[in-house]
């Protein structure tokens, strides 16, 4: 049963991909046009992301692992200290896609338009967190305007600094042992001594872990 939703579920996502989606419900002025990076993301991403980014929509409860809630401005592939993505963070993975999830590649599409999204993912995680700042402002009595909510959840939702990873390690036999002591002591559990996905606490999980005899490369 599970297995057929899934599958109702992945099917729901790509129709949503491949068709256009309406615009946001939320009137907008005579004289206004949603922006390409809003059509975008109304076209290929809120069937799954949702339209506010919230990840609430019927096909993200049937997914997993669940699709990303921006508006919360969760992120999981950075590459800053403080886990606010770069626009190139948002760039490699919406060219990428989610290796083990239902996010496919978009990379077939044009370079302004996958800038575009990467920007209209921002501003939906800038606009939740502007509406908890000014919400939790006026619960505890002191009432802040909108705008400058806005501009305090800019000034957080900013990316740090890059993560300095160092040089890459020298392929040495002793270099390979190690990591193979620290793949089987962190990595193993799950993942199995081969990679194949089929460590001792594989089952259970939201989902499957990784087999890296399977995955595509993730450095583009």
């Amino acid at each position: 049963m599970r297995t057929s939703l899934i599958v109702v579920a992945v099917a729901l996502a790509a129709a949503a991909c491949t068709s256009p989606a309406p615009y946001p419900t939320e009137p907008l002025a005579a004289n206004q046009q949603p922006s390409r990076g809003a059509e975008l993301y109304a076209r290929h991403c809120a069937a799954c992301h949702g339209q506010d980014g919230d990840a609430d929509t019927f096909v993200a409860q049937l997914l997993l692992p669940r699709p990303t809630p921006f508006r919360q401005g969760l992120f999981k592939l950075v590459s800053t200290t403080n886990g606010m993505p770069m626009e190139d963070d948002l760039l490699a993975t919406l060219r990428r896609g989610m290796p083990g999830s239902t996010m496919m590649s978009f990379g077939w599409l044009p370079e302004d338009d996958l800038r575009a999204l990467a920007r209209e993912v921002r501003q939906l995680a800038i606009h939740g967190r502007a509406e908890s700042i000014h919400q939790t402002a006026a619960i505890a009595g002191r009432p802040l305007p909108l705008a400058e909510a806005t501009e305090a959840a800019e000034r957080e939702l900013l990316p740090g600094p890059t993560v300095d990873v160092g040089q890459p390690a020298a392929i040495t036999a002793g270099n390979l042992a190690e990591g193979e002591r620290l793949y089987r002591q962190h990595c193993a559990s799950c993942h199995g001594d081969d990679g194949r996905g089929h460590g001792v606490f594989a089952t259970g999980k939201n989902a499957p872990p990784v087999a890296f005899d399977r995955i595509r490369s993730m450095s583009a």
